[in-house]
């Protein structure tokens, strides 16, 4: 759980989570959808930076892997 949001899978056993940033979806006042960035107040916006960058590294290497397996599954 990150920010009170359950996140899709737990943290490793034994690990102890010592800062976050987040982005998250939200509807505004108005019921507009919007994006807003939290994050744990040790953090540097370096930090921040590289932690988004890791996160978008790894979410896109995810969406590769995911068409490659699509491509696999068509050929066959």
């Amino acid at each position: 759980m990150i920010f009170g949001l359950n996140t899709s899978s737990p943290f490793p056993e034994n690990w102890t989570p010592l800062d976050a940033v987040a982005v998250v979806k939200c509807l505004d006042e108005n019921g507009d959808l919007s994006f807003v960035i939290r994050s744990t107040k040790t953090l540097s916006d370096w930090e921040c930076f590289g932690l988004l960058e890791l996160a978008a590294r790894s979410q896109a290497n995810s969406i590769i892997d995911n068409i490659e397996d699509e491509d696999r599954e068509e050929e066959s």
